[in-house]
């Protein structure tokens, strides 16, 4: 008993120091999503608008 609660303790302690780095690629990856639709959707629709008026 004594050793799986030493075992959470380690696993909370770890996912504690992993969770900013994880956090911090979530926000790098919609950083980078969001950098690139705004690229596609602005940079491409006014060449689809001349084209189809």
């Amino acid at each position: 008993m004594l050793i799986w609660q030493f075992s959470l303790n380690r696993l909370i302690a770890w996912s504690s120091k992993l969770l900013p780095v994880w956090i911090g690629y979530q926000n790098l990856v919609a950083c980078f999503n969001y950098l690139f639709l705004q690229r596609h959707f602005f940079y491409s629709p006014p060449n689809t608008h001349l084209l189809t008026s």
